[in-house]
């Protein structure tokens, strides 16, 4: 990993197992990671400054695809890139037929490994990435 920091990863689950399996991973692979138990406000967004936003889609209260269309609505968040996470085969595929889903990659549950770090890799275009090793597998 290079001496710049590191990515700052926002995830965002309802499962606290899920939760501490993401935080695990992507710390592994080089990343700063913030966990959230819930879709947070735009303001909280804005203050954490994430480089990615890394979502699931059935969250209790509001749905993970609608917490990052807000977050895509505002400017001071507009520009963050965002995966959903989701074990709903369908909605993914009728989330992908929208027009609003520019800028969001979809990663389906249960996920392969190198997949999901490989969608964060490729979603992050602003900050060094992660761990080549790690991600790797070395």
């Amino acid at each position: 990993m290079t001496d710049a920091a590191p990515c700052h990863l926002l995830v965002v689950d309802d499962d606290p197992s899920v939760l501490q399996l993401f935080a695990e991973i992507f710390t592994d692979a080089g990343y700063r990671v913030t966990t959230m138990p819930a879709a947070p406000s735009t303001a909280e967004v804005a203050r954490l400054t994430p480089d990615l936003v890394v979502m699931d889609h059935r969250l209790h209260g509001e749905s993970g695809w609608l917490a990052i269309r807000r977050l895509a609505a505002d400017p001071t968040t507009a520009a963050i890139p965002a995966i959903l996470c989701t074990a709903d085969y369908g909605a993914v595929n009728r989330l992908l037929n929208e027009p609003s889903m520019t800028g969001v990659t979809p990663v389906r549950k249960p996920f392969d490994l190198d997949d999901l770090l490989t969608a964060v890799a490729t979603a992050l275009t602003s900050c060094p990435e992660g761990d080549d090793d790690a991600r790797h597998g070395a």
